[in-house]
């Protein structure tokens, strides 16, 4: 047992482990290990170990909560996180041969979704061939998804093959159309990626730009993002709060769905953070996990599962979930009388009259019994009957028994019980609404604790309105907060791509329509117009860049200034609020900026 808890625990394995037990007392598991082997044996270990000593043994071997026993099948991923999360170590519980195939399937899953994520190919190139086709019904407990192939036949695709942490039903739905490498031999389907690569996916998102992450795992200080599944991002205090005396753990959980703004780290590489997010920023969708697919996160979901509602079961159901059938009652039988039969009369035998001719012989005459036959068979009767008198006595004895007082008692007692099991059903429910919504409270006091903390961050000796009276005019001012939004918002190789362009001009009413401007929307106007002046604005989806144009329909012409030739751009400085406001610009002929108004939404004019 020591060399398998010494494998297990090695974190240079490079197969997941999977330990099957039996039950106490039992010498064979529930599962099929022949049918497990041939499943995985591929990309997978399989031990059978024996519940008892051996079990308890190699549970004292291994960190806590890794143990399994009695029937269940725990499966082990290669490296070490699982230690300290003992959930990755996922268990697998049966509890008769009639929950066989489904515990078999799910440790399958477990198994190759193991593999999977170590790099272990669970179709060989030479097997697997490409496939495509619509997903034509999600299972109910969204684990798999059965896919409609466009050749004929179905497949199916497999949560644990997937892009873990991400629940199958964040990657498709039915109707989804999907393509990937069949296995013929499974009709396993493994899904092509919509994002090959690390540049791919951060291609989509500029510096300085908002999207989604899953909090992936959350430590004291520190916790991994996934704006991908495949592409984890790591993140520290400072990236959360300025206050030195946060913890990470206070102000993230696992599961949660949450806005990040992506940057460039100190070493080039892109980082999240969360310090300087605006409350109404335009947020970029995520990506979507699959060519064609839906984004995989969305404000509000959640990894953490809502708790099923508690029911109380009939006998019946339960035992049927063990294998077992209820025995129905037996009634009391009729009572047998002894009837007298009549025997039949026996013919005298023909004798035989001499003439010519042959004549058949004459049957034999039937012996008559002796006296002593018929006094046996009288006897045995007479006993046979006794036996049955005696039988009915004794089941009207125990009819009598069974409806007396303590039959009542005991459906009395039932009665109770019933209605104490209906009562401590309704406290575990309450108590389930009670932790759902404590997590829902934890989860709004997270947010208000990261806007909290992205205010205090914010607070600086001076705001751009403070900083207008050190100008002499509005011009140099406005030059200024440029400046400033320029090194802010982009980093030193950003900067060098999109330089602020020396061909800037200041229309004579952009000053004027900032007036009117609170702090907040006057950063989101300055910032706007930067990358406008440095040609950023187009990497920046959420801008949506577009012409001005002379009316109402797209067929209408832009609106472009006869003086010098120059085209009216508008694009979005807010989101999601009356009149959210828009800035408009004219890109010059000669590839300078002017930049014209800040305007509410209904404004067109250039």
């Amino acid at each position: 047992m020591n060399e398998l808890a010494q494998s297990i625990l090695n974190p240079a394995r490079r197969r997941p482990i999977a330990v099957v037990t039996t039950t106490f007392g039992g010498d064979v598991p529930y599962v099929d290990v022949a049918e497990l082997a041939a499943a995985v044996s591929d990309v997978a270990d399989i031990a059978v170990v024996s519940s008892g000593d051996l079990t308890f043994e190699l549970a004292a071997a291994l960190p806590n909560n890794c143990e399994t026993f009695n029937g269940a099948v725990r499966s082990f991923p290669v490296g070490d996180e699982w230690r300290e999360r003992p959930s990755l170590a996922r268990r697998r519980f049966s509890f008769s041969k009639n929950e066989q195939q489904k515990v078999l399937d799910a440790v399958v899953d477990d198994l190759i979704g193991m593999a999977h994520r170590a790099g272990l190919s669970v179709a060989s190139a030479a097997d697997a061939r490409p496939a495509s086709g619509v997903v034509a019904r999600m299972l109910a407990d969204d684990s798999r998804a059965i896919v409609q192939l466009d050749g004929g036949g179905l497949a199916t695709i497999s949560a644990e093959v997937t892009f873990a942490p991400a629940p199958l039903r964040w990657v498709v739905r039915e109707g989804t159309r999907v393509t990937g490498q069949l296995d013929p031999e499974t009709r396993r389907l493994a899904l092509d990626p919509a994002i090959p690569d690390a540049s791919a996916l951060w291609s989509r998102y500029p510096d300085g730009s908002v999207t989604l992450a899953l909090v992936h795992t959350v430590e004291r200080q520190r916790a991994t993002l996934l704006v991908h599944p495949q592409h984890p991002v790591s993140v520290t205090r400072a990236d959360l709060s300025p206050n030195p005396l946060d913890r990470v753990d206070l102000l993230l959980t696992e599961g949660d769905v949450i806005e990040v703004r992506v940057v460039r780290g100190p070493q080039g590489r892109r980082a999240l953070r969360t310090i300087d997010l605006d409350d109404d920023e335009p947020v970029l969708p995520a990506v979507a996990l699959t060519p064609g697919g839906e984004p995989w996160l969305e404000i509000g979901r959640s990894l953490l599962e809502p708790e099923p509602e508690l029911t109380v079961t009939s006998i019946e159901q339960f035992l049927s979930t063990v294998g077992i059938t209820r025995a129905p009652e037996i009634d009391e039988p009729e009572a047998v009388e002894a009837v007298a039969v009549e025997a039949p009369a026996v013919e005298a035998p023909t004798a035989p009259r001499p003439g010519p001719g042959s004549r058949p012989a004459a049957a034999p005459a039937t012996p008559a019994p002796s006296p002593d036959t018929a006094t046996s068979k009288r006897t045995a009767l007479q006993s046979a009957l006794a036996t049955i008198d005696e039988l009915q006595a004794k089941l009207r004895a125990a009819r009598s028994a069974r409806t007396g007082p303590s039959t009542d008692a005991l459906r009395v007692e039932v009665e109770q019980l019933k209605g104490l099991a209906a009562t401590l059903v309704a406290e575990k429910q309450r108590a389930f609404d009670e932790a759902r919504a404590l997590r829902d409270r934890l989860k709004d006091a997270q947010a208000s604790l990261r806007a909290a903390r992205r205010t205090a961050a914010d607070v600086a000796p001076a705001t751009a309105r403070d900083r207008r009276g050190r100008f002499a005019d509005a011009e140099q001012w406005i030059r200024h907060e440029l400046y400033l939004q320029w090194v802010d918002r982009l980093d030193a190789s950003t900067r060098a791509q999109h330089p602020l362009t020396d061909a800037l001009v200041i229309g004579p009413r952009f000053a004027d329509s900032l007036a009117g401007l609170d702090d907040t929307q006057l950063d989101k106007a300055l910032r706007c117009a930067m990358e406008a002046a440095s040609g950023f604005i187009t990497k920046v989806g959420a801008r949506e860049v577009h012409a001005l144009r002379s009316g109402d329909g797209a067929s209408d012409a832009p609106v472009q200034r006869s003086s010098d030739g120059a085209r009216c751009m508008r694009a979005y400085v807010e989101q999601n609020t009356p009149q959210a406001r828009r800035l408009h610009y004219w890109v010059l002929r000669g590839g300078g900026v002017e930049l014209s108004r800040v305007v509410l939404h209904d404004d067109v004019e250039a």
